[in-house]
C-alpha cells in the first residue's frame, strides 16, 4: 500500500497549518512546502469536506485549521484523501472474497489484523503530537 501524492501533500499542509496556527495563503503553502500551486485547491477541497480546514475569503484570506491540532489525527487526513485504506478488496465494507471463504481464509485474517493495527496507530497520532519536538524525538 502506498499513499497518493495528494495524501502526502495533505499531511504536509495540515502539519504546516498546525505549526503556523494562523491563516496561510495558497502561495505560502506552495512556496514553503514546495508543491504546485494549482494542485493545492484540490487538496484543500478534500480537507474542507472533512471539516479539517476552512477557507477564509477576501484579500486577507487563506486557509486555517477548523479544529485544534490535538483533535486531528493522521487517520482523519488520510481518510480525507484516499479512496480506500484497505489492504485488500475483501477487507472493504462491502468486500467480497473471490473464493467465498471469508470466515476461514488465513490470509484475510492476517491482513485484517494488520489493517486494524495500522488504523489504530494512525488514529492515535495527532497533529499536535507531530509538531511537538519531544514526541518527534521519541519516535
Amino acid at each position: 500500500m502506498q499513499f497518493t501524492m495528494t495524501t502526502d501533500y495533505a499531511l504536509r499542509i495540515v502539519t504546516y497549518l498546525s505549526q503556523k496556527g494562523d491563516v496561510v495563503t495558497t502561495s505560502q503553502l506552495s512556496n514553503e512546502l514546495q508543491m504546485p500551486m494549482n494542485y493545492i485547491p484540490k487538496i484543500i477541497k478534500n480537507l474542507k469536506n472533512k471539516k479539517i480546514i476552512y477557507a477564509i475569503e477576501g484579500v486577507k484570506g487563506g486557509y486555517r485549521l477548523a479544529k485544534k491540532p490535538k483533535s486531528i489525527t493522521l487517520l482523519d487526513v488520510i481518510l480525507a484523501t484516499e479512496t480506500t485504506m484497505s489492504f485488500n478488496k475483501c477487507l472493504e465494507t462491502n468486500g467480497t472474497c473471490s473464493k467465498n471463504c471469508q470466515d476461514s481464509c488465513a490470509i484475510r485474517k492476517i491482513l485484517e489484523s494488520l489493517q486494524n493495527d495500522m488504523t489504530h496507530q494512525l488514529e492515535k497520532v495527532t497533529f499536535s503530537d507531530l509538531i511537538n519536538k519531544e514526541f518527534r524525538d521519541n519516535i
